[in-house]
């Protein structure tokens, strides 16, 4: 009798014990994820496989010019083709402020002739030549087209405004982009943008800004 007394009992310290450690170690709940190792996103807190694995890496940007619509993780390789203001794709053309196109070119600087490119895909230069890009600080200086011109001007907005002829009479504007060979008529003048009388008559002046 006391043999099973101390059985029951044994069982029953046994279970309390066995109940006090489930207790206080509960099972951890699974965690779904990639559980392969040699996947791009595996994860190793996983314990669960939930078909998520990526063999694939490269460019998931659909907008991107090198898209993979087979990859499945991004590795930052996406490149992104622009088409200049010309129409040429990852051209060299430029807008300036004024919203006017700008090639680059070669200039020759022993026969001072310049030579408009769209690429520089194939590209040998001459000695005497120099790639000139559209919008650097060489041609912005030796540009007098750019930004409208030097009688043009940008309002606060940065909006472009040409100078121009006005004729007081019949009340027309032609504008104009310098003064070379200028000759006024009689019932014209010369208006230059942004001088006190173009601001005071031009309704376009600082109202683009958004």
């Amino acid at each position: 009798m006391k043999t099973k007394m101390k059985t029951i009992f044994s069982v029953c310290i046994l279970s309390i014990f066995l109940y006090a450690c489930s207790k206080d170690n509960p099972t951890p709940d699974p965690v779904s994820g990639c559980i392969d190792d040699t996947a791009f996103n595996y994860d190793s807190l996983a314990t669960v496989d939930d078909g998520s694995c990526c063999m694939i890496a490269g460019c998931i940007d659909s907008l991107a010019s090198n898209f993979n619509q087979e990859a499945c993780y991004d590795d930052n390789s996406c490149t992104y083709a622009f088409t200049d203001c010309i129409g040429v794709e990852n051209g060299l053309a430029v807008l300036d402020d004024c919203g006017n196109c700008h090639q680059s070119y070669i200039y020759d600087f022993v026969i001072h002739t310049t030579t408009d490119i769209n690429d520089t895909a194939g590209l040998v230069l001459g000695a005497t030549e120099m790639l000139i890009l559209a919008g650097s600080p060489e041609d912005i200086a030796n540009n007098s087209n750019w930004n409208g011109g030097p009688l043009a001007a940008i309002d606060s907005c940065g909006d472009c405004h040409s100078s121009y002829i006005y004729d007081f009479v019949i009340h027309t504007a032609t504008d104009i982009n310098d003064t070379a060979g200028l000759v006024l008529g009689a019932t014209e003048m010369l208006i230059l943008a942004g001088s006190p009388e173009d601001i005071a008559n031009n309704p376009n002046w600082n109202t683009g800004c958004k």
